[in-house]
């Protein structure tokens, strides 16, 4: 694999420890339809954690993490999650991190994004629970990470009763 990580290692260097730990957070409590794309967003804030105490390893490109039959499911959840950032007061940085993110699932523009659904048991669901929910203003980072948790978990519950129709 050789994917340049220097623009996501530079995204990842940028974020706050409270950035990290919300998109930690959003990556756990997210449905699982993109589980490769989650697994490495989780990883890679960790890597970013790690690095920051002096813990540095090799960072594996996303596609270590992803099978290619989730490609346009995690380059839509990846614009779902960047949207539901975008909502928020966590903007910035995260946003720059989810856009090189973005950037690398897409190839450049080299990938096209299709409409995708999720597929499990025959079963179609759109990615509709993703949609930015408005979010009451919070006072610390903390209680915005679990707002943000709060949310993505209720759309989990939200996604799970639809399909369960």
């Amino acid at each position: 694999m050789d994917t340049d990580l220097l623009p996501i290692k530079a995204a990842l260097a940028d974020l706050t420890d409270a950035e990290l730990h919300a998109l930690i957070a959003a990556s756990n409590g997210a449905p699982r339809i993109a589980y490769g794309l989650l697994v490495w967003i989780e990883g890679s804030c960790d890597w970013e954690l790690n690095r920051r105490g002096g813990h540095d390893y090799e960072l594996l490109p996303p596609e270590a993490a992803i099978d290619p039959s989730e490609d346009a499911v995690s380059i839509d959840v990846t614009y779902a999650m960047r949207a539901s950032f975008a909502a928020g007061d966590m903007a910035g940085a995260v946003l720059t991190f989810l856009d090189t993110l973005l950037e690398l699932l897409t190839g450049g523009g080299r990938k096209h994004r299709r409409h995708s659904t999720c597929r499990k048991s025959g079963d179609e669901r759109t990615l509709s629970y993703f949609v930015p929910k408005p979010r009451p203003k919070y006072h610390t980072n903390a209680e915005n990470v679990a707002a943000e948790s709060a949310v993505l978990a209720t759309s989990a519950v939200e996604m799970r009763a639809t399909s369960d129709s």
